[in-house]
């Protein structure tokens, strides 16, 4: 087999034995990627990273800032996820610089073209802000950041832009615990 893939949580990378099957071939009936290898080794040298490799990246990041950053977190919504597709964000913030701080939730979804294409994220808090439409969607063309999506920006800048948006949104928002 010529395919690489990821051993461990660790994100080493090991290569099939020759004149093997590969175990993650053989559990699929068809010969398409299962978004845990990829066809050829990762091409390190022009710098690019594989998705897994990058959002295995992200995880730990989260988890180390865990303790530093009470108001933004960050983590996979189950960690059953061998994807990494589904996250959950939270982030503390007061409503255009008012004193009524709030927990706001969000879903990020990391698509199969991250971390070239922005993720898709939703406020399942309902919120009153520019950018955000009347299902919680967030509009990526109102965020300088995911505007200017660029593959080296991460899910928790994501985050952090969007509580500075936070910051300038109208101080009158829907009842706490409002959700979508």
């Amino acid at each position: 087999c010529t395919c690489w893939h990821l051993t461990s949580l660790q994100a080493s990378l090991s290569r099939c034995p020759p004149s093997t099957v590969c175990p993650l071939q053989r559990a699929r009936p068809a010969p398409a990627p299962c978004g845990r290898h990829t066809p050829s080794p990762p091409d390190m040298a022009a710098g690019s990273v594989p998705r897994n490799f990058k959002l295995l990246d992200e995880l730990e990041d989260a988890e180390r800032s865990q303790e530093g950053m009470a108001d933004i977190s960050l983590g996979l919504v189950t960690l059953e996820d061998t994807l990494m597709n589904n996250w959950q964000g939270t982030i503390v913030q007061a409503a255009g610089g008012g004193s009524d701080v709030r927990v706001w939730f969000l879903s990020l979804v990391a698509g199969p073209d991250y971390p070239t294409q922005c993720p898709t994220i939703k406020f399942t808090s309902k919120i009153n802000m520019t950018g955000v439409d009347s299902k919680g969607n967030v509009d990526p063309s109102k965020i300088a950041y995911l505007k200017d999506w660029q593959p080296s920006n991460t899910l928790k800048g994501a985050l952090t832009a969007i509580k500075a948006a936070i910051g300038s949104a109208p101080r009158s928002q829907p009842e706490d615990g409002e959700t979508y």
